[in-house]
């Protein structure tokens, strides 16, 4: 461990200025990837059943890889899902980035 003082002071400042910065952009940039999602309407095809139940439920983790598809990159963490989805349809699916949200349809078509 170093003591806290003069140059030690100064640079453990310097890289919590760059910590809060590099927190900044990156939330600029999942915010400008949650404009980009705002009422978009993304299809996904899934093998469903004579009933339309999906074979396997889509969880957070699975739509943010869909939406990785469609060139919009959004962490599973940020997708807001009261339930994982287990029905083809139309499912609208809530993102919430720092103090925004923003919507989109998921569409699970069957193939």
């Amino acid at each position: 461990a170093v003591p806290a003082t003069g140059s030690a002071a100064s640079q453990g400042k310097n890289m919590k200025e760059m910590a809060t910065k590099h927190k900044e952009a990156e939330l600029k940039k999942l915010e400008h990837e949650g404009h980009k999602l705002t009422e978009k309407n993304v299809k996904f095809l899934a093998k469903v059943n004579e009933k339309g139940n999906l074979f396997f439920a889509l969880d957070a983790k699975k739509i943010s890889e869909i939406l990785n598809k469609e060139s919009v990159h959004i962490p599973s963490e940020l997708i807001l899902l009261e339930n994982k989805i287990k029905e083809a349809g139309l499912h609208k699916i809530e993102v919430k980035v720092g103090e925004k949200k923003a919507h989109f349809n998921l569409e699970v078509v069957a193939e």
